[in-house]
């Protein structure tokens, strides 16, 4: 419905009025009068913002500059607009700004440091405008560390890599899977081991808690889905006797209704469990050209699985030509049983190694590769990000000296807006010494598959 508008009409357009308004030819007394007064209706009220690109710096402050317009069309001075950050993690210098005499007033924007769509709702009484722009990333950061934890884990005489990472319900600790176990970390990174009981776990590759607290473990030493419960009692769901028979679990991803998606890599399969260890369905992957499954992340709408593959040679001796770049990202159809439907390939051959894979609260996937020099040597290790709205992968972060396997988001006491990646130790790609974990700022929090 149009704004309810008003304008002054002077003394000349009375008489004017007057002069018209007698009968018409047609006998119908001001016809010509309110056509006049109807063609004469004065603009609604407008914002406008002048000159913003189309895509700037992340991080990097830029000048907004609005101009209001009144109802009469011209430039409104003293009017007080709001603006807010509504999409992408930036911020705003202020909350309100005050038109000058041409009308106009101006924010000081900062776009947030990942490079994805970001939005700055501006609003004047009840007139609105939105300021919308990508940011990029000329330059990939790196991330910082969390903690020491290759020193805790050298003093508890654990050897071997880290791989994946989740949150305890509680969001007190940061709890690691490692060679025989599990370790925890607080919020100022200090490490302690968790007492373990039950079936033996060899090495979760893959962590998830569901929403009645217990944690599930790919394990991939031990060729099996395994699960946690609140007194650290550890169960088996499924392993190599079961059918498929487990070989390599990976990762792994708590869905909808609780069902539990694990990636196996060398069994080269997706698989979507129930709870109680039923087999609800599975997707292959040809390893040769396609690789292994290995992440896997919800969508938020629910409706959809994304999963990552990467090269398999070396890992699972399948023949597979080590030095093939066939590690992507493919998307699922998934539906409330949990069964898995038409496939799309986003981004295949995309690395040697594709990694782990977590969304943020708005839509944004965030996914690590690992590429390599002769199918071995670790060139780069990467972060990139597929905006919500679609298009290609965007860098974000890079190391050359780390390998970046999986990520979360951080609870309140660590940072909700900050994304803790764990580093996997490859022999002879990088140093043993380089596990543990690290950490950046998104400036977005973390969604409910995220998590």
């Amino acid at each position: 419905m149009r704004r309810t508008m008003t304008a002054a009409i002077t003394g000349l357009g009375l008489a004017l009025l007057a002069a018209c308004g007698t009968t018409s030819a047609g006998g119908d007394p001001g016809t010509d009068a309110v056509d006049a007064v109807e063609a004469a209706e004065v603009v609604e009220a407008s914002l406008t913002i002048e000159g913003l690109p189309a895509t700037a710096p992340a991080t990097v402050p830029l000048n907004v500059t609005v101009l209001a317009k009144g109802t009469d069309g011209f430039p409104a001075q003293g009017a007080v607009l709001a603006a807010a950050v509504t999409r992408g993690g930036g911020r705003v210098s202020s909350a309100t700004a005050t038109t000058g005499a041409d009308g106009r007033a101006t924010f000081t924007w900062t776009p947030g440091p990942a490079p994805v769509l970001q939005r700055l709702e501006l609003t004047w009484n009840d007139v609105a405008a939105t300021a919308s722009l990508d940011a990029t990333v000329a330059t990939p950061g790196a991330p910082t560390a969390f903690g020491d934890v290759d020193a805790f884990l050298s003093a508890n005489g654990i050897s071997g890599s880290t791989e994946d990472l989740a949150f305890t319900p509680d969001g007190t600790h940061l709890v690691l899977g490692v060679p025989g176990g599990l370790v925890q970390l607080d919020k100022d990174g200090n490490g302690a081991t968790i007492a373990l009981t039950g079936d033996p776990l060899g090495w979760a590759l893959g962590l998830a808690y569901d929403a009645d607290g217990v944690l599930w473990a790919a394990d991939a030493n031990g060729k099996a889905l395994r699960r946690i419960d609140a007194t650290g009692n550890v169960t088996t769901i499924a392993d190599a006797t079961a059918e498929p028979a487990l070989k390599y679990p990976n990762d792994l991803a708590v869905g909808p209704g609780g069902l539990i998606i694990l990636a196996d890599s060398c069994l080269g399969k997706v698989l979507v469990y129930k709870p109680d260890g039923t087999l609800v369905s599975e997707k292959a992957f040809d390893p040769a050209t396609e690789g292994g499954a290995n992440g896997v992340a919800v969508d938020p709408a629910g409706d959809a699985l994304w999963v990552t593959t990467e090269n398999t040679a070396l890992l699972c001796a399948n023949g597979t030509d080590f030095e093939a770049v066939n590690g992507g990202l493919y998307r699922f159809a998934l539906d409330a049983e949990g069964h898995l439907g038409d496939r799309t390939d986003v981004a295949p051959g995309l690395a040697n190694f594709v990694d782990g894979a977590t969304f943020d609260a708005e839509g944004n996937l965030y996914v690590m590769v690992d590429r390599a020099a002769d199918g071995i040597l670790l060139t780069e290790s990467a972060l990139l990000v597929r905006p919500a709205e679609g298009g290609d992968l965007r860098r974000f972060l890079v190391t050359t000296d780390k390998a970046m396997a999986n990520a979360v988001f951080g609870p309140a006491a660590f940072g909700t807006q900050t994304m803790y990646l764990a580093l996997i130790a490859i022999p002879l790609a990088v140093a043993p010494e380089a596990r543990g974990v690290v950490k950046v700022d998104v400036g977005i929090a973390g969604g409910e598959w995220g998590q």
